[in-house]
């Protein structure tokens, strides 16, 4: 008599154990940028944030909170989006928004050229879950040409932050930068590299993380723990 096999017991996609909603400066790299801007937005009232139907995922809900007249949902319409940031920062405001890097690096490349780099225009675009960080839900949802993309085009500027104090930090610097910043960030379960934070952070200056005479290694991003 052939013995049937035993089902395989259920497996969770996804652990709800990898993220936390701690908020502390040592906390997931989304997290953190929701907390940062609702701490800086009561010293700086140009500060509004707008996100394509993903205030939860990128932790602008907690800018939300805190501050919902100044915060914009505007649905799955991430070319939307990127049009309206370009209006609100002509007009004085220092939009930040936040959405997937696969759906605004790709599906908004023409409005990040012609609406915000073209007429250099200071919007922050915080573009997580970069590179393969979305893992299991398929190639749309992989941004591995966002580099490509986005280095190309005159007046913007790529920060591939670390961890949440170096996010942190770019944040904070971008509030004297004139022009647009494609933000690029992980999925948010990047271990602490920055311990101490990054005090004297500025654009367009490598960090030096560890002397030496034999060996240059060079990164960036999230590969920075690695």
């Amino acid at each position: 008599m052939v013995t049937p096999p035993t089902a395989a017991p259920p497996t969770e996609l996804h652990d709800k154990r990898s993220w936390s909603l701690t908020t502390s400066a040592s906390q997931t790299t989304e997290a953190v940028s929701g907390r940062v801007l609702a701490g800086l937005a009561g010293q700086h009232p140009e500060i509004v944030g707008l996100t394509a139907d993903l205030k939860y995922s990128n932790r602008l809900s907690d800018f939300a909170e805190e501050w919902p007249e100044r915060f914009v949902n505007v649905g799955i319409a991430e070319q939307n989006m990127v049009s309206l940031a370009a209006g609100m920062a002509a007009a004085g405001k220092m939009p930040f928004v936040g959405t997937f890097a696969a759906f605004v690096a790709l599906l908004c490349a023409e409005h990040i050229r012609t609406d915000l780099a073209y007429n250099n225009l200071p919007v922050r675009i915080l573009a997580h879950h970069a590179g393969i960080t979305m893992g299991y839900y398929g190639t749309n949802h992989h941004a591995l040409e966002d580099l490509s993309i986005t280095r190309t085009m005159a007046n913007l500027t790529v920060f591939c932050p670390a961890d949440a104090p170096s996010i942190r930090a770019g944040i904070e610097a971008s509030l004297d930068w004139p022009g647009p910043i494609y933000f690029r960030l992980g999925r948010g379960r990047e271990p602490v590299v920055y311990h101490d934070g990054l005090p004297n952070f500025a654009f367009g200056k490598a960090i030096t993380y560890r002397d030496g005479s034999d060996l240059t290694v060079i990164t960036n991003g999230l590969t920075m723990a690695a």
